[in-house]
């Protein structure tokens, strides 16, 4: 093969071009501290960084849903816990009132101070979290329990995703944390001021044929009822239309609230309501002068739906009223509310390894990515070093193979 100087000065130059575009590369990866800047440049090694990506941004969000569920938990544990000296308070006081030397005075004062921890205990089931109520369930844009400490939150749970397809129920539900307390108030109340006279009933949710084999949708239901001497009936929802096996658990409670408001003379009182599941008919009156009885016949078919209890169909003297029952329901509260925190204890004991591991696993991600795409500083400097030799090299080489031409010797 004949070679001319043509051909020496190509190859030059084809070495020269191929020896920047490495001294190109090593300056691009000292630079940017990475291996390569496109997909293109290794592929291999682009899709396992992706994957590392995604993995560490999995790993992130499990850490903010660890972060998120432990600050709901702290929130929640810090409110029971306040719920549990509120709770401490009201069954020492009932200790102190259940004894027959009490006066009247002191059973009224008595039962002032349990209103004010009656309240303070609803004002903390309305805890939040930013701008959401703990303990309403899912429902965390309205109140755990209105004005008549009735709940009207929901039962779901909030969960959070610690770990792939592992969730974490993080929510404690009103009913769950404060309705045995409230109810353990309210008799508490109750009983001091001489016991109001409450009847209860069964019934279920849903419509009324729903909860009877004897009851038809188009069965015609009434009920007669007296409460503190004013007998009254009760046969039309709030339209006007009768009650029938058709009316829903909710239209029925509305109904005895409609009619017995009207037959005592009062206005948007709460005579009936569902309690645990049950239909509870109650006076608005204290002690003695507290009654209430059910006057519909025992044979037709409401009364074998509601199965009525009359076990507190009337109000009694006050101090009396109040023995280990009572000291019972707040201990049984103050039982569950220790057993709730205790749960809460755990899951919080649970996320603190679960945020360790979580954050084992990022650095372990962290490094293996690294080893992926970034460059060793040291080397590639010293790999710089020897490429710009070996360009000026080339520069050198090209200078004297490029022979002076005709217009050299014509200056």
């Amino acid at each position: 093969m004949r070679i001319t100087n043509n051909v020496m000065i190509g190859n030059m130059m084809q070495n020269l071009q191929h020896n920047m575009k490495n001294l190109d590369k090593l300056n691009q990866q000292l630079s940017s501290g990475k291996q390569f800047r496109f997909p293109s440049e290794a592929p291999i090694q682009a899709s396992r960084s992706m994957d590392f990506n995604s993995q560490l941004n999995n790993v992130d969000q499990f850490k903010k849903n660890v972060d998120q569920a432990n600050s709901w938990m702290e929130t929640t544990e810090s409110a029971l816990t306040d719920g549990n000296e509120v709770l401490q308070r009201a069954r020492e006081l009932t200790i102190y009132g259940a004894n027959d030397t009490m006066t009247e005075t002191e059973r009224e004062n008595l039962a002032r101070e349990v209103e004010e921890l009656r309240s303070e205990l609803l004002a903390i089931t309305e805890t939040r979290h930013g701008d959401r109520y703990v303990f309403s369930g899912q429902a965390t844009d309205e109140k755990p329990f209105d004005e008549n400490a009735e709940y009207q939150g929901d039962d779901r749970k909030i969960r959070r995703e610690i770990n792939p397809g592992v969730e974490m129920a993080v929510n404690v539900t009103g009913r769950e944390g404060f309705e045995d307390a409230i109810e353990a108030m309210d008799h508490l109340l109750s009983d001091l001021r001489g016991g109001s006279a409450r009847v209860y009933g069964e019934l279920g949710p849903g419509k009324l044929a729903e909860n009877s084999d004897e009851i038809d949708a188009d069965t015609d239901v009434s009920l007669n009822i007296t409460i503190d001497g004013e007998n009254f009936e009760v046969t039309e929802n709030s339209d006007g239309e009768q009650l029938t096996g058709d009316t829903t658990r909710a239209e029925f409670v509305q109904a005895i609230n409609d009619a017995a408001n009207e037959a005592l003379g009062t206005t948007g009182e709460t005579y009936a309501r569902v309690r645990n599941g049950n239909l509870e008919i109650r006076s608005l009156t204290d002690g003695e002068d507290s009654e209430i009885s059910i006057e519909t016949d025992e044979a037709e078919p409401i009364m074998q739906l509601l199965n009525f209890e009359e076990t507190d169909a009337a109000g009694g003297e006050g101090s009396l009223m109040l023995s280990t029952s009572d000291i019972s329901r707040f201990d049984n509260a103050i039982d569950k509310n220790v057993t709730t925190r205790a749960e809460i204890g755990a899951k919080m004991n649970r996320l603190d390894l679960t945020q360790s591991r979580l954050e084992d696993q990022e650095i372990n991600l962290r490094s293996l990515k690294s080893e992926n795409e970034d460059v060793d500083i040291a080397e590639t400097i010293m790999e710089l070093r020897m490429q710009e030799s070996v360009y000026q090299a080339s520069l050198a080489s090209g200078a004297r193979t490029m022979q002076p031409t005709l217009l050299d010797f014509l200056r």
